[in-house]
């Protein structure tokens, strides 16, 4: 599907955003994801890829007998877990919760620049009971990353300054899940905002 309406581009209006110091949340649904092909190129340029298609199913970490509704963990290292350090210092850490969460794959190690010097960082996983499913059949088993943080530096006159992209395989994780005290879905996003925003106040977001 092109991005491309008349003379209005959306991917080149979404570059220009981030060139500016623009932060971008992606919430992608496993089933639809495959027709943004535009979409999906710029998120690589970003160091990710969504694995299309795909679902994630996790018996030992879920609220339902399905095994689709999981609870994530948290990444402990890097620039993700510097963000919400005061979530996962907790001795009883809150639970994050989403549906039909599709794997993303990171395309760099964490430690490797891309140009413009981009890196990325897992922010939540699945944990290692964690099967992929396609089409019904296990494709693949193992922690994968459902939630990822990518970062590029710019230093204008010896300051840095940060453009993020925040990409994530389910959209229920905004829907409901994060609404409820009972979860830290909303944390990790407020987190995630005061981290990547500019402005030092963030007020609450009224749900819509």
């Amino acid at each position: 599907i092109e991005a491309k309406d008349g003379n209005v581009n959306e991917i080149e209006k979404l570059d220009g955003f981030l060139d500016y110091y623009g932060c971008l949340m992606v919430f992608a649904d496993y089933k639809h994801v495959s027709n943004l092909d535009n979409l999906n190129e710029f998120l690589e340029e970003w160091g990710i890829r969504f694995t299309q298609n795909t679902y994630l199913v996790d018996y030992e970490h879920s609220t339902t007998t399905d095994g689709i509704t999981i609870r994530a963990q948290y990444a402990e290292e890097g620039l993700a877990s510097s963000i919400y350090s005061d979530i996962i210092n907790l001795d009883t850490k809150p639970t994050t919760l989403s549906r039909y969460c599709m794997p993303i794959e990171i395309l760099w190690d964490e430690n490797e620049d891309n140009k413009g010097n981009r890196k990325v960082w897992s922010v939540l996983d699945s944990y290692d009971s964690a099967k992929s499913m396609r089409n019904g059949e296990e494709v693949a088993s193992g922690s994968e990353s459902i939630m990822t943080l990518s970062r590029e530096d710019r230093i204008i006159n010896n300051q840095h300054y940060y453009s993020y992209v925040l990409a994530c395989g389910s959209p229920s994780y905004t829907m409901g899940y994060a609404q409820s005290k009972a979860y830290s879905n909303n944390n990790i996003l407020y987190s995630v905002m005061r981290a990547t925003g500019r402005e030092r106040i963030i007020t609450d977001v009224t749900w819509k």
